[in-house]
Order: C-alpha cells, then sequence, then structure tokens
C-alpha cells in the first residue's frame, strides 16, 4: 500500500509545514576540524508572552468557537466546495508567479518564498490586504465548504491496484490552508477578533474533513492542516485584548483527526485486493488448494507487493519465482501454522504456496488487530501496546512476511502525529486557564495549575496533568513550559510566560 508506504516521509513533510524549525548555527568562535561534525546550537523552545486582560466584560463561555456553529451550516456536501476552492487558489498563486509583472508573497506570510518569521505588529497589512485580494473567490468558497453539514470525498474503495487514484485535490488544499493563516495572521495583527474567529473555525473544519477521509495521507494533511490553526491560537494568545478561548479548546472534538478509521481501511486493505486472501482468512477449516490456484495468488501478491515496495524489497525475492518463494518462506510458514493449531497432515497435503499463503494471511490478520485494538485506547495506555507490535515486527526479521514488512511500520508515525496534536490543544487549554484566572484576579498568576478551578486535560503521552510543568519564578513571572514529546526536536515544546508587562488595564485604570 503506497499511501502507508510513504508515511513516514509524509509526517516528515507536513511536520515541517506545520512547525517553523530554525536550522542550526556552527558556535561561534569554534572552527571544527577538516572532517568533522560541525557543532550546532541547540535549538531553543518557542516562547509565548501570554496577554491578559484585566476588567474585560464577561461573556457567554461558547460566544466564540473553533468550528463553525451548527445553526450556521447548510445542507450539502463540503467536498465539492474544498476542491474547488483549492483549484481555485492553486491556480491564482501560479498565475501571479508568472509573467514579468508577477506578484510576490509578502514576507512573513506562510506563501512567502523568504521563510522569514515577522511578529503580527510588524507585519506588511497593506500588502496582505493586496494580495489577498487575489484570492477573495477561493476563501469565499473555503467559508462556505466550513459551514456545508457534511463532508463525503467520495473516493473508490481503496485497493493495492489502483494506488495510484490521483489525490491533487488534497494536495491543493494546503494552498488554502496557508491562504486561512495569512488572512487570520492580518486580521490579528489588525485586533479584528470577530473575523480571525472566522478564519479559525474555517480553518479547523478544513483540517477536520480531510480527516474524514479513507487513507493515512489525508489524515497526515489534515493534521498538519490542524497544527497550523492551533499556531494561530498561539497567536492569538499574545495579542492584547484577545478574548479568552479556553471553553472553545475545550469543545473541540478530541482528537480533532481521528485516525482510526483510515487506519483500519489501510490495514484492510490487501483483503479488497485480493479477495480469495479474505476467503481464507474466514475459512480456518479449508483444505488443499490446486497448486495451480494456489501459485496463482502468489504471483499475483509478489508481483504486486514488489512493485509497491520496489528497491526496498530483497534481492532474492527479486530473483526468485514464486516457486522459490515458496521454497524459502516454507519452513518458517509451516512452523507458525503448526504453533497455531494446523496438523501435520492438514500441511502436508497442501501445496507449499497455500502454506505459505495461510501463514502470510493468518500472521498478518494476528498483527492487525494488534494494531486496531489500541487505536480508540487513551493514547497514554496505548503506547506500550503498539510499541511493542512493532518490536515483535522488527525481531521477524526476514524473510518474514511481506505484507506485515511493507504496510504496517508506518503507522506509530501516524499515530504519533494525532497525539501531539492532541497534546498541543491540551497544553493551549491550559495557556487559557491561565490567562483566565489572571483576568479575574488582578493579574496574578495562580500558586498552582490546578488552582485555575478548571476541568484541566491530562497529558496523552503520560495520562497524568501539565501540572509538573508550571511553576512561579523569583521575579513573579508564571512559567509554564511543556517539553517536547519524547525523542522530539525542541522547537515541538513551548514556554508560556505570564507577567505584568502582558497585562492589559482596563481603560480608567491606565
Amino acid at each position: 500500500m503506497r499511501y502507508c508506504f510513504f508515511c513516514g516521509a509524509v509526517v516528515l513533510g507536513l511536520t515541517a509545514l506545520a512547525v517553523a524549525e530554525p536550522p542550526g548555527a556552527a558556535i561561534k568562535g569554534i572552527q571544527p576540524a577538516p572532517g568533522a561534525p560541525v557543532a550546532v546550537a541547540p535549538e531553543p523552545v518557542p516562547v509565548v508572552k501570554l496577554a491578559v486582560n484585566l476588567g474585560a466584560p464577561k461573556t457567554r463561555a461558547l460566544k466564540y468557537t473553533l468550528l463553525p456553529d451548527p445553526l450556521d451550516l447548510t445542507p450539502g456536501n463540503a467536498a465539492p466546495l474544498w476542491n474547488r476552492a483549492g483549484v481555485r487558489a492553486s491556480a491564482i498563486e501560479r498565475d501571479l508567479n508568472q509573467g514579468p509583472n508577477k506578484v510576490i508573497a509578502p514576507v512573513g506570510t506562510p506563501l512567502s518564498l523568504e521563510g522569514k518569521v515577522v511578529p503580527l505588529k510588524d507585519l506588511p497589512r497593506k500588502e496582505i490586504h493586496a494580495y489577498l485580494a487575489h484570492f477573495t473567490k477561493a476563501l469565499r468558497l473555503a467559508d462556505q465548504a466550513a459551514r456545508c453539514d457534511h463532508c463525503d470525498w467520495e473516493f473508490p474503495p481503496l485497493k493495492l491496484q489502483d494506488f495510484d487514484f490521483p489525490r491533487n485535490d488534497i494536495q491543493h488544499l494546503r494552498m488554502v490552508a496557508a491562504l486561512l493563516t495569512t488572512r487570520c495572521m492580518l486580521e490579528l495583527s489588525e485586533s479584528r477578533f470577530d473575523d480571525a474567529i472566522v478564519t479559525l473555525q474555517t480553518g479547523f473544519a478544513l483540517a477536520r474533513d480531510i480527516g474524514k477521509g479513507d487513507t493515512l495521507i489525508q489524515d497526515l494533511v489534515g493534521i498538519a492542516i490542524g497544527a497550523i490553526m492551533f499556531n494561530q491560537v498561539e497567536q492569538w494568545e499574545q495579542v492584547p485584548g484577545s478574548p479568552n478561548l479556553f471553553w472553545a479548546l475545550t469543545d473541540l472534538p478530541a482528537p480533532l483527526v481521528n485516525t482510526a478509521p483510515a487506519m483500519r481501511t489501510e490495514l484492510t486493505t490487501i483483503f479488497r485486493s485480493f479477495p480469495p486472501l479474505r476467503q481464507l482468512a474466514r475459512d480456518s477449516a479449508k483444505g488443499p488448494m490446486s497448486e495451480e490456484e494456489a501459485n496463482k495468488i502468489v504471483s499475483e501478491l509478489v508481483k504486486i507487493m514488489g512493485d509497491l515496495e520496489g528497491s526496498r524489497m530483497p534481492d532474492w525475492q527479486k530473483k526468485l519465482g514464486v516457486a522459490a518463494l515458496a521454497i524459502k518462506v516454507y519452513p518458517e510458514a509451516k512452523k507458525y501454522l503448526l504453533a497455531h493449531g494446523r496438523t501435520p497432515e492438514q500441511l502436508d497435503a497442501m501445496p507449499a504456496s497455500q502454506v505459505v499463503l495461510l501463514y502470510y494471511v493468518d500472521d498478518y490478520d494476528q498483527i492487525k488487530d494488534e494494531l486496531l485494538k489500541w487505536m480508540n485506547v487513551a493514547p497514554w495506555e496505548a503506547r506500550a501496546g503498539l510499541d511493542k507490535v512493532s518490536k515483535d515486527i522488527r525481531a521477524e526479521g526476514l524473510p518474514g512476511n511481506i505484507l506485515v514488512r511493507l504496510l504496517i511500520p508506518a503507522i506509530n508515525k501516524v499515530y504519533d502525529a494525532r497525539v501531539r496534536i492532541e497534546r498541543t490543544a491540551d497544553y493551549l487549554r491550559c495557556a487559557e486557564a491561565l490567562r483566565m484566572y489572571a483576568a479575574t484576579h488582578d493579574g496574578k498568576a495562580p500558586e498552582k495549575l490546578e488552582d485555575v478551578k478548571l476541568p484541566l486535560p491530562l497529558d496523552p503521552y503520560t495520562g497524568q496533568g501539565f501540572d509538573k510543568f508550571y511553576k512561579i519564578m523569583a521575579d513573579g513571572t508564571a512559567v509554564f513550559e511543556v517539553p517536547s514529546p519524547p525523542n522530539m526536536t525542541a522547537s515541538l515544546g513551548r514556554r508560556f510566560e505570564l507577567r505584568g508587562a502582558n497585562i492589559l488595564l482596563p481603560p480608567n485604570n491606565k
């Protein structure tokens, strides 16, 4: 399954889209010896300076939400509108970049080729207004799509034989996400919070809707776009006068993109692609097949898996024919099936290729279920089980089960992407809880995080609260520093600071 096979690379690419990571620079004053690795400065944890508004008028809990209000939804399928928005936006962007009078995206925006990070207050607002004007219709289509009452991408059932089925429409939507981010940045820089919340609603709806597809690629694009939108929530938290979004974040679906359905679809694709394999899996008492029948299935299976796996397929599998493959795997297959209830008499009556097929199918089914059973369990409980499955697959080695080796290893990477975005939503909720507390306590931060008296989330990596990441410094600054996930770059962590300089006093107290 090519989608699953390339998931590792996609995770890395989309993570780069969602989180800007500055490249390491050589340490000044030290010249490395010829051939020695260049020393790099450790990546800093991004700092978020929370803005607090004293005396802000009390509003209802869900005046602001991060998904469109159900009362604003209209009957219809969002997918065609999303596609039209993406195609139109990509075409306009392509036209703007051509010819002698090409229009360049403003510095500091996601579409700028310069890649500079510009504070909201320093954004070239006039240029951004002019640039976004080219995309008015595309953005209007996106806003309409976000407010449809359902989304069905209507892709045909996924099969290995159709792995080149185009997904260009999904890729075009990354352009829509970049435009929404640009529009939100502009609105926040002008303190137009009512407009910014509409843009955030459209962006989060886009992430959610893409994640309703049946492939992991769609889930990963949805997760990446969700991460981009959460970055804008982080910007929101730093703008003086910004309303509190604690309950809006709490109201979001958790997870925003549920990867379980796509994982189930992809992990069962092998049976949609080869119906005889499913029949084998269902009929555990099936007797001997003809050698011709068994060899035909194995031949087609090896051919398609070889096309998908390409150069990663071991040389011995490329060179050997079906009969040789059966001989190579037969001892391992027979040992496995004997350990799982088959009798020597049953196996001796079967052609070697059928024994190999039974082994492939049963082993794959076992591992598939071991993965899927954890998908709807709390992440901190599921992690150990998923790690054990990966360890068992690695221990299997070669020749091993070609189905397992090709289709399953990327699952953990996709699951980790889902958990990372859950954690982002959770620590942003905690930061909003701090802002809410300070706004109602004369700008003072709580001594302990639990003092906010709000339903705080648990860290999805540990199942514990975020309390241990909170402290009050000697100068009175409240610091909420969440480290990056295990074995991840420091730029995926966050340091939230709440201090007097960030507090906005009511007009009569200035």
